[in-house]
């Protein structure tokens, strides 16, 4: 069995609690879902789908510009050419 460096397990555990975070989510426990989101943002904040479903989350409680902020951050320090950012940045603008 290879043995996994402190990296991969964080990496591993970041993308765990985002599934986790997705599934909360669906299932409209929705501070669970950003609890989790944070969790994996703290582990690796490189993680764009982590800021979009908390992005999602917080859309669906109406906190709208905390999902802006997510989406913000997307663009500024993960992938600035993102179009779904860009497109959700709009939304979260319109109140959509």
């Amino acid at each position: 069995m290879a043995k996994r460096n402190c990296g991969q397990c964080r990496q591993t555990f970041a993308s765990e609690c985002v599934e986790l975070s997705s599934l909360a989510r669906r299932l409209g426990q929705l501070d669970k879902a950003i609890a989790d989101c944070t969790q994996s943002l703290y582990l690796n904040d490189k993680t764009a789908a982590a800021y979009f479903t908390r992005a999602q989350a917080y859309q669906r409680q109406n906190r709208l510009s905390m999902a802006l902020r997510d989406m913000e951050t997307v663009l500024r320090e993960v992938d600035p050419q993102n179009r779904l950012a860009y497109e959700r940045m709009e939304q979260y603008k319109f109140g959509e």
